[in-house]
């Protein structure tokens, strides 16, 4: 089309208007008095010429006849209160032009850059949204040419976003320039509700929830470069799944963050998400941390790292470290769950799920050499987990208080061999109880219920409910421990034994094998077991000699090393990549479940309305469900 005259850039309202709006008369425009123009061009590549400048009093005005405009390729409006650089010019100009769909340009307005050129060029040239967030803004000028220019409003941020959805619908997108930075307080910002009311009928499509949200990563992208700025990290520790009892794993995460709390607080900004049930039982509401609550979701909140002190086993855990963590370790403590067809029966696709985190993770945390062989050995089909980064951190544990604590009651025999497990049935309590009622050595088996033993030389305690005061005395005055399982990612009761000076029976498997020469001063006091008619025998032999030794390993050292990986892991930079591979697997999850959910109730209605009255369409209709489900199947599947 070829334009003569005067063009009023605020005229049309799509194609089919842009000929009647260029012979209108000037009937309305936006006001412009606080703004600027600066018509771009790039005779020679790599260089951006500016080519005219055109301050406005009211109305914007430009000549389609004027050289400026016929020669440019862009235009960039900005307010007269900031000044952009010839080199966020040349960003700005390479965004818009770098692809044919690209229509309206904007740069990021945030914290201002200083020495993090790092950060910047992590990033992705570009992002994609559906409006501009900003008054700050580059346009093709064959863009304004074909569809006309902007509407009257009375503030410029709208008739811009209303300029962009418009063109959006030829299929022309708005991109921010993620690498050309400028004050927030240079520009006025969109107000997104006052918007979707002024336009929401004509352009419906601005009334969806997330009508900002880019095409690259759902968290926000000002708000990851501002943290990424940061002088002080944010660190979420996700004890969500925290149980509400005492157990290796409850300790190993009050261990860690204790330790942060009192040696890194000044470092990092220090974040608990925990369910109700494990705060109040373990006192979290009493340490000098921010705790949030898991039953609430804090959409505002947005992670440096987020730290999991377990295998990551639930979906709803993920989808939240995945929507609030720019980085996430977990801890792989062993495979049990996924290996033993009693345990993985509980939850079918409890291995595609923990597959699929530990697939997007930046980084796992094995508790041993076994616990790190163990995983690899079971995902070894997935190269990417394989790859993954990973650390190896051995546990421990802290001696008690050196004074008599008053215990709630007596300890139950003078003399006893301590026993500890649990009710899993890899803890082979059940097999160690029958050795035992032959025995004629008194034994507490702490992990069964108190009913379970019949026997006077017998004495049970619930798992998880003894009191850490009682569990230590249990310790302190036992002859030795006795650890029947056969399965374990670290066996944490072996260096609870030690650290009270005491010697352990232990089944004769890779794991306990290794701890015995990591520590390598304790291999005097640990004796092992292959089958369970020889504990009794072990046990006397082991009792021949005392307890040699000292163990030095303390939970603040475990918990050092756990932080070392956790600052290596910060130092790296960001990787948006996986980033944006973890916001399309959660996408696919909910829609995944969505579906699901419509197919439900498609399903109850199906069933009322042709069942009876029309067999034959039931059956078709039926049939073309069942290749829907089947499809979703393969989603959730492809999602992991």
């Amino acid at each position: 089309m070829c334009l003569t005259g005067q063009l009023i850039i605020i005229l049309a309202n799509g194609l089919d208007e842009i000929a009647n709006s260029i012979c209108l008369p000037f009937k309305r425009g936006v006001d412009m008095s606080t703004y600027k123009a600066e018509f771009l061009s790039c005779c020679v590549p790599g260089k951006v010429e500016v080519m005219a400048r055109k301050d406005f009093s009211h109305a914007f005005e430009i000549n389609a006849c004027d050289e400026e405009l016929v020669k440019s390729e862009c235009i960039l409006f900005a307010p007269f209160r900031y000044e952009i650089s010839n080199d966020g010019r040349a960003r700005l100009y390479e965004c818009a032009m770098k692809f044919d769909r690209h229509g309206v340009v904007f740069p990021y307005a945030g914290v201002r850059l200083t020495d993090s050129d790092d950060a910047i060029g992590s990033l992705p040239e570009t992002s994609i949204f559906l409006l501009p967030l900003h008054d700050c803004v580059l346009v093709r000028s064959d863009i304004f040419r074909r569809f006309g220019g902007f509407e009257l409003f009375d503030e410029f941020s709208y008739a811009i976003a209303e300029f962009a959805v418009r063109v959006n619908r030829y299929g022309f997108s708005c991109v921010q320039a993620n690498q050309v930075l400028i004050p927030s307080d240079a520009v006025s910002f969109l107000d997104q509700n006052s918007f979707k009311k002024a336009l929401g009928r004509d352009y419906p499509e601005v009334l969806g929830k997330e009508v900002l949200q880019e095409n690259l990563w759902r968290v926000e992208f000002a708000k990851a470069l501002s943290v990424t700025l940061r002088n002080k990290p944010k660190v979420l520790f996700e004890y969500s799944n925290m149980v509400p009892w005492y157990c290796g794993t409850s300790e190993m995460q009050l261990a860690v963050l204790d330790y942060f709390l009192k040696f890194c607080s000044e470092k990092y900004e220090i974040v608990v998400r925990c369910n109700h049930e494990a705060t109040f039982f373990h006192g979290l509401a009493d340490r000098p941390c921010l705790l949030l609550c898991s039953d609430s979701c804090e959409e505002e909140l947005l992670f440096d790292i987020g730290f999991v002190s377990a295998q990551p086993l639930d979906m709803e855990q993920q989808l939240y470290l995945n929507d609030h963590c720019m980085r996430i370790v977990y801890t792989m403590l062993d495979c049990i769950l996924l290996r033993s067809g009693y345990l993985a029966a509980e939850e079918p696709s409890r291995a595609d799920v923990v597959r699929g985190g530990l697939r997007y993770a930046d980084g796992v945390i094995a508790i041993s050499d076994f616990s790190r062989a163990d995983y690899l050995d079971f995902f070894e089909c997935d190269k990417a987990i394989v790859a993954k980064l990973n650390r190896v951190v051995y546990l421990s544990s802290d001696s008690g208080s050196q004074d008599e604590p008053a215990l709630a009651e007596p300890l139950p025999f003078e003399s006893y061999v301590l026993v500890a497990g649990s009710k899993f049935k890899h803890k082979a309590l059940v097999e160690f109880l029958s050795v035992a009622k032959e025995s004629k050595r008194n034994f507490v088996i702490v992990g069964f219920d108190e009913l379970v033993a019949e026997a006077p030389n017998i004495k049970c305690y619930r798992g998880g409910l003894v009191d850490d005061e009682f569990l230590s005395a249990l310790y302190s005055n036992c002859d030795c421990l006795v650890f029947p399982s056969q399965y374990e990612g670290f066996g944490l009761p072996i260096t609870i034994a030690w650290r009270h000076g005491k010697k352990v029976v232990a089944c004769d498997n890779d794991l306990n094998r290794e701890l015995a020469d990591h520590f390598s001063n304790m291999r005097d006091n640990i004796a092992f077991f292959m089958t369970f008619d020889e504990i009794e025998a072990t046990i006397g032999n082991l009792l021949e000699s005392p307890f040699s030794g000292s163990f030095e390993m303390s939970w603040s050292s475990a918990a050092a090393e756990i932080e070392e990986f956790i600052g290596y892991v910060l130092s790296r930079v960001v990787d948006w990549p996986l980033v944006d591979e973890r916001q399309w697997f959660c996408r696919m999850i909910r829609e995944a479940r969505r579906v699901g959910e419509d197919s439900v109730g498609f399903n109850q209605l199906l069933e009322k309305r042709y069942k009876g009255k029309h067999s034959v369409m039931y059956k078709v209709i039926s049939w073309i469900l069942h290749i829907s489900r089947s499809f979703v199947d393969f989603v959730r599947r492809a999602c992991v």
